[in-house]
């Protein structure tokens, strides 16, 4: 499997976007929290766009969950695949997050 996965970040006043592209899963996770480990979170809105992933498992979702809330900030999913959306309803999670489906 190939562990390869697209970050980007862009800080807004309020607000951080993470652009992820490729599959999110235990392979991958340290990449993605290599990335948000950087961040200053404390008590910000964190979004992570998932629109242009292909595949995702609950791994690296529970980490940022953690860390949000560790840091008293809020995960914000957005343009979750569907997949994820059916991964996050079987696992019980859907309100741990705020959750924004794709359209």
């Amino acid at each position: 499997m190939d562990p390869t996965l697209g970050v980007d970040v862009a800080v807004h006043p309020g607000h951080t976007v993470v652009r992820v592209a490729g599959e999110l899963d235990t392979d991958t996770c340290p990449r993605l929290a290599e990335v948000t480990d950087a961040l200053t979170l404390h008590g910000r809105l964190l979004i992570l766009d998932l629109s242009g992933v292909a595949f995702m498992d609950s791994s690296a979702l529970h980490a940022l969950r953690n860390r949000t809330r560790a840091e008293h900030a809020v995960l914000e999913l957005r343009d979750v695949p569907g997949q994820g959306m059916r991964l996050l309803g079987l696992a019980g999670a859907r309100g741990l997050f705020a959750v924004r489906p794709a359209a």
